[in-house]
């Protein structure tokens, strides 16, 4: 082998160590990205539930007419991004995750249920303020116990106030079921955090433990090629020498 063959050979060398290295780092990531995709999954949920607890809340604050459109809108957006769990597929994998994942799924069978309970109460004591003041727009909980109905029917202001009361009851009851779920995601976060911090920290040291043992061999290389090459060279200079002092004998 020439000096230039070994030139070459060396520069190949380097050059496929920063190759290999690169290659093993990405694929070594690659889990990094499913378990932050599917991590995003699990995000869109939990603000699913936030926004149907904001929403829930306000159907004891707000006016009639914004809170009901408001709390339909939060209900769909919930169940359209609950759906979604089933796509988490690469956590379910993992033991711990995996439980973690069929606890939020229970939750959301107890969520449904409060869910569908505080929208048929809702709906009662909708239809009983219709009755009662006939223009529920502008009506709210506290203008219901405050406010002097048309309909002076007084069972049916009971019914109202009955279904007033249940209602209050479900939605702190849905609240309480919604918190679980969202505690329960909050701290398999942390497990996932801590999931993805481990994969990163394998992949540097795996990767850095190549590159070390490449960069061994390739100076272990170098340095038998720097022997051959230097002793070309000096076979080189000494023909050289040879010429130049007129001797044109082969040995």
């Amino acid at each position: 082998m020439n000096i230039r063959a070994k030139l070459v050979a060396l520069v190949v060398a380097v050059v496929a160590l920063v190759l290999g290295a690169s290659s093993l780092y990405v694929v070594m990531q690659a889990p990094v990205e499913r378990i932050e995709s599917e991590r995003r999954i699990l995000d869109t949920v939990k603000n699913g539930m936030y926004n149907l607890s904001i929403e829930t809340n306000r159907l004891s604050t707000a006016m009639f007419s914004r809170s009901k459109l408001r709390f339909e809108e939060a209900q769909n957006r919930y169940r359209e991004v609950f759906t979604r769990i089933n796509e988490v597929s690469y956590l379910r994998r993992d033991a711990t995750l995996r439980e973690a994942l069929e606890i939020i799924e229970r939750l959301q069978k107890l969520n449904e249920e409060n869910l569908k309970n505080v929208d048929q109460i809702f709906k009662e004591l909708y239809a009983n303020t219709e009755e009662l003041f006939v223009s529920v727009d502008r009506m709210t909980f506290r203008r219901i116990l405050t406010d002097d109905p048309l309909n002076k029917d007084g069972n049916l202001r009971m019914q109202a106030l009955f279904n007033l009361n249940r209602l209050e009851s479900a939605i702190g009851i849905l609240n309480d079921s919604l918190d679980s779920s969202i505690k329960v995601i909050d701290e398999q976060s942390l497990v996932i955090d801590d999931r993805i911090a481990q994969i990163r920290r394998q992949s540097l040291f795996v990767t850095l433990g190549v590159i070390a043992v490449f960069v061994v061999l390739t100076t272990v290389a170098a340095l038998l090629f720097s022997g051959t090459i230097a002793r070309s060279v000096v076979s080189i200079v000494g023909g050289i020498r040879s010429l130049s002092e007129g001797d044109l004998t082969v040995e």
